[in-house]
């Protein structure tokens, strides 16, 4: 137990614990706990703060270690920023329904905390309220909340399931991010704005439903959710970045009301069906058409998707550089018959015949060309031996990935598009490595060629 000498008071207010530890009683009187008054009481185990304290001050208890249980009595209206800030091993703190203020950073690292009720007078969960507490697993949140500012319980890995209440009208940046355990989310009516990264790295979260009030919804906001499958968007959305990295997400859903957007099978496009907008990024197929109705296609509607070939129809008269990038290894092969589009995609299969490009765009056609073949693109079939000519001059382009592509290999061998001189560099090569069905049929190839 404390004494009274175990504390410097000024005024009603604690200026610092000079005692030795242990479970520690503040002394009834004392109005106010100043700054880092208990910082670094590395024997503090447990703390009781008495009714007539009102304000607890920053980082009073930052760094207390071995500090196990807080219990706070009724009386007390404010917790400062980072009050119990790196308290590592707080399992517990019993807030009075009293609180009106909880600062920034008041539970920051307190990585053993498993639960929390905010009292039913706080309006604002401040920045990084609660961040790294890996070990919370519940968090009860007042009907009188408003707003949950940036980082607020990001780390909370366990933390499964969060509702949220009616009068919160903003989600701040990263404020659920990597709540890796989180599997459901309740999006309140009144809700206006999510902010960057808010779930994203949610990995457990299965659905989401926007409700059609939000009016922001911010870049990268359920980014790398991988377990999400299916969202349910607003007119709010316009960079669907805010879904990147989705992995399972294989739809979109759309109200019938809104005065954006329309889906087509799971796709988004504009209100008109004209522009197609964003493809579902966790949707794997080996080829999508776009529909008839369209003639654009947007920025980044295709990026990093997981679909191999987008057919794009003769009436497609804008395809913006960036919809299908070829920066990512999913993005997909673009096939299509306007030569204008090839220099702005990033993996282009040309439906025509390679004369009709640059030197520089032949080339990359030529990879896409490969891709066709490899496929079995029937629309590729009148250009096939053109493109076979071409190689046969351009070798460069494709004999690296044959060599490390046997069907390519095979490919090539079956369509007499091998140099010689490449065929027996790699009849050596698999000799070698003892696989002799290969170095026979490459011997082979290399006979027909001489003769």
């Amino acid at each position: 137990m404390s004494r009274s000498a175990d504390f410097v008071i000024e005024n009603g207010i604690l200026i610092k614990y000079i005692g030795s530890g242990g479970d520690v009683a503040i002394p009834q009187g004392v109005t106010a706990i100043g700054p880092r008054a208990f910082s670094f009481c590395t024997a503090l185990t447990d703390v009781t703060i008495p009714g007539s304290v009102r304000r607890i001050g920053d980082e009073a208890f930052f760094c207390c270690e071995a500090l196990r249980s807080a219990t706070v009595e009724a009386g007390v209206e404010e917790i400062g920023d980072g009050a119990f800030w790196n308290c590592r091993e707080l399992l517990s703190a019993s807030l009075p329904q009293s609180v009106v203020r909880i600062g920034a950073k008041a539970f920051c690292d307190c990585w053993k905390l498993s639960q929390i009720a905010l009292p039913d007078r706080v309006t604002r969960i401040e920045r990084m309220t609660f961040i790294n507490c890996w070990e919370m697993k519940a968090a009860t949140l007042p009907e009188s909340l408003e707003a949950i500012d940036d980082e607020a319980f990001r780390f909370c890995y366990n933390l499964g399931r969060v509702r949220i209440p009616a009068g919160v009208t903003r989600i701040g940046r990263e404020a659920f991010a990597h709540c890796s355990a989180l599997s459901s989310i309740d999006l309140p009516a009144r809700l206006a704005q999510i902010d960057a990264e808010a779930f994203c790295g949610c990995e457990r979260l299965r659905e989401v439903t926007l409700p059609e009030s939000a009016t922001k919804l911010g870049r990268g906001a359920f980014s790398a959710c991988t377990g999400l499958t299916t969202a349910a968007i607003t007119d709010a959305v316009v960079d669907f970045s805010a879904f990147s990295g989705c992995r399972s997400l294989d739809a979109f859903v759309v109200s019938p009301a809104s005065r954006r957007y329309r889906v087509l099978d799971g796709v988004v496009f504009s209100r008109d069906g004209k522009r197609l907008i964003a493809y579902p990024p966790g949707r794997s197929r080996a080829r999508y058409d776009i529909p008839q109705t369209a003639s654009a296609v947007g920025d980044n509607a295709f990026a990093g998707a997981p679909v191999r070939l987008v057919f794009v129809h003769g009436g497609v008269e804008s395809f913006s550089q960036t919809a299908a990038s070829g920066s990512a290894e999913g993005d997909p092969y673009v096939a299509t018959d306007n030569a204008a589009f090839i220099s702005r995609l990033g993996k282009p299969i040309y439906l025509g015949s390679p004369e009709d490009l640059s030197n520089r765009n032949r080339r990359r056609a030529a990879e896409g060309f490969l891709f066709a073949l490899e496929a079995g693109v029937p629309e590729m079939e009148p250009w096939t031996e053109d493109y076979i000519g071409y190689l046969r001059q351009e070798y460069g382009i494709w004999e690296k990935r044959a060599w490390r592509d046997e069907a390519l290999l095979e490919l090539a061998m079956d369509r007499r598009m091998l140099r010689v001189e490449t065929a027996r560099s790699m009849q050596r090569k698999y000799s070698a490595a003892g696989r002799e069905e290969m170095a026979s049929r490459l011997s082979d190839y290399i006979a027909s060629a001489e003769e």
